[in-house]
């Protein structure tokens, strides 16, 4: 179920029972190579380039709406890279007794979430929306990171052989 006053990273919506917002603050992502960066707390060790985008929106979005990439340009092999979104965000204002949830509708296929450091969530259904409750892991001042993983680096991984025989 979901909780009054949630904040949301997604689409805007209106239900009844509670209060959906898009999540604000400053955006920027950020590429790597597959797999070179395990989690956030090496990001800023990497000498990172990051660039500054308008809220949560596709790597091609930001691209192109930061004049980095269109359509009429150069291919661009999106799966080839893990793409870092990073959004910092102050406290959101909650009435006493009011949950914060974090809701997020349609990750990239393979993701993970950190707020301010920590593991949130993992994904790898894009098709499966999710929520995770924030209200006691808030600060003044949060850091949210996604980074959607490459699908080419996954693919590349050799796994064993099946259990079965094929004719």
């Amino acid at each position: 179920p979901e909780h009054p006053g949630a904040v949301m990273a997604g689409r805007l919506r209106a239900v009844s029972t509670h209060r959906r917002e898009l999540l604000g603050g400053a955006w920027s992502i950020h590429s790597t190579a597959p797999g070179a960066i395990a989690g956030p707390d090496q990001l800023d060790s990497d000498g990172a380039d990051w660039l500054p985008v308008q809220g949560a929106q596709t790597a091609a979005a930001c691209l192109a709406g930061a004049g980095q990439w269109s359509l009429d340009g150069p291919p661009q092999r999106w799966d080839a890279h893990d793409w870092w979104f990073r959004a910092r965000f102050e406290r959101p204002q909650a009435v006493p007794g009011e949950h914060v949830v974090l809701g997020f509708d349609g990750l990239a296929t393979l993701s993970e979430v950190w707020l301010n450091g920590e593991p949130l969530l993992r994904s790898e259904n894009m098709f499966i929306a999710h929520e995770a409750e924030i209200t006691d892991r808030l600060l003044d001042r949060n850091e949210l990171v996604l980074v959607c993983r490459s699908l080419d680096g996954r693919l590349a991984a050799r796994r064993p052989r099946p259990r079965w025989r094929a004719p």
